[in-house]
């Protein structure tokens, strides 16, 4: 997934809603908008908190390479359980995405 993709649907609904005047059908679009923001809020901060560790990884490579042991164990469990609760997060973000895109009559979620 990248931003464009998630600026390609939040561009889908919007336009979707330009062409409507059911008020339940807006509501719904509406719905669907938002549900995209969270679902792109979730998947930055999961992809922030994989490139950090994955700098933190890299830094600890660099270290043990010279010869200055780090405490590595503690950067990943820390980070670990972050980024577990964020992987869960962006899947409960997805899921709800998916629901609102077909509540709002869009059919199945475009493939990126």
């Amino acid at each position: 997934m990248s931003v464009t993709y998630f600026d390609k649907l939040e561009q889908a609904a919007r336009d979707a809603m330009s062409g409507t005047k059911d008020q339940g059908k807006l509501e719904r679009l509406a719905e669907a908008c938002g549900a995209v923001y969270a679902t792109r809020s979730a998947y930055k901060k999961a992809r922030e908190l994989i490139d950090w560790l994955g700098q933190r990884l890299a830094e600890a490579d660099r270290a043990l390479a010279e010869g200055r042991p780090g405490n590595l164990c503690g950067i990943v469990q820390g980070t670990g359980s972050e980024l577990d609760m964020a992987n869960q997060a962006f899947a409960f973000a997805l899921r709800n995405l998916e629901n609102a895109w077909g509540r709002a009559g869009l059919g199945d979620l475009p493939k990126e």
